[in-house]
């Protein structure tokens, strides 16, 4: 197998999950950033999340707490302390909606883009543009 979840883990795409899967991997661990959010504050923490795919940034995990969170998509880190730093002006958008937990995820309609407004933490196109 290459990459990725074990296939009886596929579902396991909160990061609360995640953290407990065998086969996920984050880094640096789920304990590790609640531990830096808890010394420096959470309002204080900028996370990078780098979204291969949609994941489900659940309440359990602590990361909503967190001051800034930058939905990175391969991006190299000398561009993202640009932006950070206030170097470079951020443009970017959400390519697709973040459902608020596994459940909305799970009764989506396929058919169906996005989630109904009350399942959703972040609408498709979600993002910020700086002038």
């Amino acid at each position: 197998m290459f990459g990725g979840a074990s296939p009886d883990e596929l579902d396991m795409i909160s990061f609360s999950a995640m953290a407990e899967s065998k086969s996920w991997t984050i880094t640096p661990s789920l304990k590790e950033i609640r531990e830096i959010m808890q010394k420096v504050g959470p309002e204080k923490t900028i996370l990078s999340i780098d979204f291969r795919q949609p994941y489900v940034l659940d309440k359990e995990s602590g990361l909503l707490d967190a001051g800034a969170i930058f939905a990175t998509f391969g991006v190299s880190d000398a561009a993202l302390l640009d932006v950070i730093s206030g170097r470079f002006k951020p443009t970017g958008k959400l390519p697709y909606a973040l459902a608020k937990d596994l459940d909305a995820i799970k009764k989506q309609d396929p058919d169906a883009p996005g989630y109904p407004k009350k399942d959703t933490l972040f609408p498709f196109g979600f993002g910020l543009t700086y002038p």
